[in-house]
């Protein structure tokens, strides 16, 4: 990343100073200050470019000392091919000399990655001509001058737009809580959602909402996350109505002595407590990754998102199924990456601390003193599952307004 700055000096007719177009330094310092993207045009005809020039008169002369060294003779820039490790990023390494001994080296990165590394000892000032100079490649420019290029219209590192569009999208516990609210921001975005949720009648209502505000986008699938068939079954429903699956969030899941009324230590917890605590909280994430990775390879991507919980770090003595299950799921999508990063799949982990899902969550402690709201977390889910983190993958996530920060 390469800053613009103003020219300090310049007159017009001045070649040493300014632009080279014969403008004056007050031209220059009309120039927005923004970043530029610096990338290698030769050979590419995709873009029309930009160029950035760069002064090079600041050079080292190898042995670590700075000095003047304006008036040496020019030397042409080489440029090499774009070289890429194997996993099809840029390597570092392509070398531009400069005047002097000492040589900047720059690994041009491809438009995707929006990023210049710089290794070396030269240090730079930029600046941008506005007129496109209709080249190829990297050019001379007067006084010792350097003329990269960026591609026109770059987002200068913005922040891409959020856009499923033409997406399908899975996702369990869809009845309500995050899993209703992810619902209904994937429609918002274009995509189209498989709700999938153990309570038929209110599954239905849930899915007529969100048809409400976009129609035709949700298709209810009454599901019990427990068995493999029922995922199967979404999964099937996904591929017969939209033809693809982009996204998976097994939302469903719960503290298993809440759920089944079972508030007593551990070495007194029935079994079948026990086996629920598992069954939803663990097997149910992994029956529907397995539903569903079969499509994605076939497709050739796929984004698979399991939610975790604060308890899979802090341990709970009447439900430690619930930690157990949700701990697992950490290395879980470990597995998971490394399984589908050769096929265009991403799995990763979204761990939250106490969410207003219910009233009770308000008890919970936290070093903010507050609780995350269900959006909150459904928008970190959508922007880490979108097209603006490419390399995510393996990884666990969390945000739970800093619980686990504080001293017990």
């Amino acid at each position: 990343l390469v800053k613009d700055r103003p020219a300090r000096h310049g007159s017009r007719g001045d070649p040493r100073r300014g632009f080279p177009d014969g403008r004056d330094g007050a031209a220059a310092s009309a120039l927005p200050d923004r970043p530029v993207l610096v990338r290698s045009c030769a050979g590419d005809s995709r873009a029309r470019p930009v160029c950035v020039r760069v002064n090079a008169t600041a050079v080292t002369d190898g042995r670590g000392a700075s000095r003047r060294d304006a008036r040496r003779p020019w030397r042409e820039p080489v440029h090499e091919p774009l070289r890429r490790d194997p996993l099809g990023q840029p390597r570092r390494g392509d070398r531009i000399p400069q005047r002097g001994r000492g040589a900047r080296r720059v690994a041009f990165a491809d438009p995707s990655r929006r990023t210049l590394p710089v290794a070396g000892h030269s240090r730079t000032r930029t600046r941008v001509c506005r007129d496109g100079c209709g080249a190829g490649a990297a050019d001379r420019g007067v006084c010792g001058f350097l003329f990269l290029h960026v591609q026109q219209g770059a987002t200068n590192g913005t922040m891409k737009a959020i856009d499923y569009t033409g997406r399908t999208a899975v996702i369990t516990g869809a009845a309500s809580g995050m899993g209703l609210c992810a619902s209904q921001e994937l429609v918002k975005f274009g995509a189209s959602v498989v709700m999938c949720d153990i309570n038929a009648a209110t599954l239905e209502k849930a899915a007529a909402d969100v048809n409400a505000l976009c129609p035709g986008k949700a298709y209810p699938c009454v599901t019990d996350v427990r068995k493999f068939a029922d995922a199967q079954k979404a999964a099937g429903l996904a591929l017969g109505k939209t033809g693809r699956i982009d996204l998976l969030v097994p939302f469903a899941g719960g503290y298993e002595p809440r759920m089944c009324q079972s508030y007593v230590p551990f070495y007194e917890q029935p079994l079948e407590v026990i086996d629920w605590g598992i069954a939803v909280n663990l097997m149910g994430p992994v029956y529907f990754a397995r539903a569903c990775m079969p499509a994605m390879v076939k497709q050739g991507s796929g984004v698979i998102c399991c939610i975790g919980s604060v308890t899979g770090f802090e341990g709970d003595g009447k439900g430690p199924m619930y930690g157990t299950a949700k701990s697992g799921l950490f290395n879980f999508v470990k597995g998971l990456a490394k399984a589908g990063a050769p096929h265009g799949i991403r799995a990763f982990c979204v761990t939250p601390g106490p969410v207003m899902t219910r009233p009770g969550m308000a008890n919970m402690k936290t070093l903010q003193g507050r609780q995350s709201e269900p959006i909150e977390l459904v928008d970190f889910i959508l922007y880490l599952a979108s097209d603006n983190c490419p390399g995510l993958t393996g990884t666990t996530h969390v945000m739970d307004c800093g619980r686990l920060c504080m001293d017990y």
